[in-house]
């Protein structure tokens, strides 16, 4: 573990990347777009109301047109609280494998932290800056927005959801610096900094 802890990049693209990659490289472009999300997130409280999108969400026109992204999937989460086949059928694969868990009944996703930090590392450059991009705008637009709220009961209401998903975008916040410590070329999409803005972070 104190080798691990002192320089975990070079065991996970050595000793361990085989016993990952089999796993990483079964997965379909469903399954491996929602598993590069969650990598950004906090491992043990990700909520499925990040991944409820509708059309009246301001998405990117990237987001919306990626192949097996949410755009496409996330409507029919929404729809019912029962995963819809195009859901199962992106997540089951990562359930199998023990990547990911799911509590139905609270409606979260959790992720060991080691094997978030695997698939983190497991993604192309280009693809890494892409997942992350993802996360931003999922968080973004499940967070909280406090513009033109005058109910005190609803600021109070709204108050209670920023402070569960302000650790998401404190994860957001440090993940991205330690992609900046590896390449100067990752960068920090427009969402983010208004994302921290708003969370004075």
């Amino acid at each position: 573990m104190r080798i691990y802890l002192k320089d975990p990049r070079r065991l996970h693209k050595t000793e361990l990347q085989a016993v990952w990659d089999v796993s990483f490289n079964a997965l379909e472009q469903d399954s491996r777009v929602f598993m590069g999300v969650i990598p950004f997130l906090v491992s043990d409280n990700i909520a499925q109301e990040f991944f409820e999108i509708t059309d009246d969400d301001n998405l990117s026109e990237d987001f919306r047109l990626c192949t097996g992204g949410f755009g496409y999937v996330s409507a029919l989460l929404r729809s019912s609280p029962d995963l819809s086949n195009s859901i199962s059928e992106a997540i089951e694969p990562l359930l199998t494998l023990a990547l990911i868990k799911r509590d139905k009944d609270a409606r979260i996703f959790s992720c060991h932290g080691i094997v978030q930090m695997q698939f983190r590392y497991f993604l192309p450059p280009e693809e890494r800056q892409q997942a992350f991009d993802y996360a931003v705008e999922l968080v973004y637009h499940a967070f909280p927005k406090q513009s033109g709220t005058t109910n005190k009961n609803q600021v109070y209401q709204d108050w209670m959801r920023c402070n569960g998903y302000l650790q998401h975008v404190l994860s957001l916040k440090g993940n991205f610096m330690e992609e900046r410590k590896h390449s100067k070329k990752f960068r920090a999409p427009s969402l983010f900094c208004e994302l921290l803005k708003d969370c004075q972070r």
